[in-house]
């Protein structure tokens, strides 16, 4: 599969392109099936940078404060410079992620195959650490099945975020 304009300009990724693109600040962002996040300018479509993760990326990144946040089928949420493409920091869950995360004051929300949705806290991570500062507060929620069927499932989220160690 490629990423391309109608005047040539190609980049090539490994395998197909599920994720959907975001564009911020004049760059196109887009996870590939191949593990790959790319970064192309918007107008151009040049090449700027990519990061390779462990597993596909299907989700839609976020894009804010000068950060990307992907997530990754290897487990991860990956919070990358936006400029460069390097990794500030990676928070590491018990499950495959495919879900796409969603910024809201100060948290980073996703969910992940391990049945938790988890709210991680984005404080500190401007300052070039391996983990955000904020990591002592990330949250997450249990999802259970309460009832399910062929029509409808219900689930339910504990009332009570419980605390990650």
């Amino acid at each position: 599969m490629t990423v391309s304009r109608m005047d040539g300009a190609t980049v090539v990724t490994h395998n197909r392109i599920s994720a959907s693109p975001v564009i911020s600040g004049g760059v196109v962002y887009v996870g590939s099936d191949d593990g790959t996040l790319y970064a192309l300018d918007a107008v151009t479509s040049k090449f700027k940078w990519s990061f390779q993760t462990g597993g596909e990326i299907n989700s839609t990144v976020a894009v804010s404060g000068g950060f990307v946040y992907v997530t990754s089928y290897d487990r991860n949420l990956y919070a990358l410079d936006a400029a460069s493409g390097s990794k500030r920091w990676v928070f590491s869950t018990g499950g495959m992620v495919n879900s796409s995360p969603t910024l809201s004051s100060g948290l980073i929300f996703f969910g992940s195959d391990d049945g938790n949705v988890y709210a991680v806290d984005i404080a500190g991570t401007n300052s070039g650490t391996t983990q955000p500062a904020g990591l002592s507060r990330v949250r997450h929620w249990y999802m259970e099945v309460l009832y399910s069927s062929a029509a409808t499932t219900t689930t339910c989220m504990r009332s009570t975020p419980q605390m990650a160690a």
